[in-house]
């Protein structure tokens, strides 16, 4: 005979409260004011305030952009689009931070012979693409429309602006603005006929002009033309979104 808690069993045989297993209850809160942490000052970060995107940091180190001024709080400002009226600037304006520098932070470039593969930044391109055209998001039909691109933005600029777009040397344009998909040159007006509209926004940092002077790009080029020089001189690539929702008042049979 066993004898458990007073209690007498067979044996070979278990009490039943055996199986009734028990929760260990937490532990009391300790009382305030928490001595056991320790607050220590946390000094903001340097700008930009959040890690680099996967975007941002393609190819030659990481490219950031500022365009607070175009897309605020996730949607192009009205000035850049058809909202409540035209559009008060026909090119996307940004400024940007970051150069071609190669440090081999998880990604070293190099060229064949072992010498690195990112030099200096001779230009710059942006290109802005409907990603919804022409019905909306989630909407049959659909393709990617190109609104705007623009290159040989010279490589010592820092930002993008109307003016800028509009600066000439010797009479011959600095900026080419290119054919957008509507058939014009430079930014065909942002004004989705139909629901809601991502476009992607992308700025690519090259080792050189993707024409010259003496060469200058056909003013028929497409954006579909110009796409392999593009990646042939790619440093560098970031890339950001914004939505413009259509106005029914704007196109009232839609």
């Amino acid at each position: 005979m066993t004898v458990r808690g007073g209690a007498e069993y067979q044996q070979g045989t278990l009490p039943p409260d055996f199986w009734m297993w028990k929760t260990t209850p937490a532990p009391p809160v300790p009382p305030g004011p928490y001595p056991q942490v320790i607050w220590v000052p946390h000094p903001a970060p340097p700008v930009p305030t959040i890690a680099p995107t996967v975007e941002q940091c393609y190819g030659c180190d990481c490219l950031f952009v500022f365009a607070n001024k175009l897309v605020v709080g996730g949607n192009i400002a009205n000035q850049f689009t058809c909202i409540g009226g035209a559009a008060t600037i026909s090119v996307p304006e940004m400024n940007w931070a970051g150069s071609p520098v190669n440090s081999g932070v998880g990604h070293p470039l190099n060229r064949k012979d072992g010498s690195p593969a990112c030099s200096k930044s001779l230009s710059k391109a942006i290109v802005v693409e409907d990603m919804d055209y022409p019905n909306g998001v989630g909407e049959s039909g659909n393709r990617i429309h190109t609104q705007f691109w623009a290159v040989n933005i010279p490589g010592d600029w820092s930002d993008f602006t109307q003016a800028k777009s509009e600066l000439k040397y010797k009479d011959q344009p600095v900026v080419h603005l290119g054919k957008n998909d509507a058939g014009g040159y430079g930014m065909e007006p942002i004004c989705p006929r139909k629901g809601l509209h991502r476009y992607r926004f992308t700025l690519w940092s090259l080792k050189d002009y993707v024409s010259s002077g003496d060469n200058p790009l056909d003013p028929d080029t497409t954006f579909n033309d110009i796409v392999p020089k593009l990646q042939a001189l790619e440093l560098q690539r970031a890339t950001f979104y914004g939505n413009v929702k259509a106005d029914p008042a704007y196109f009232p049979g839609f």
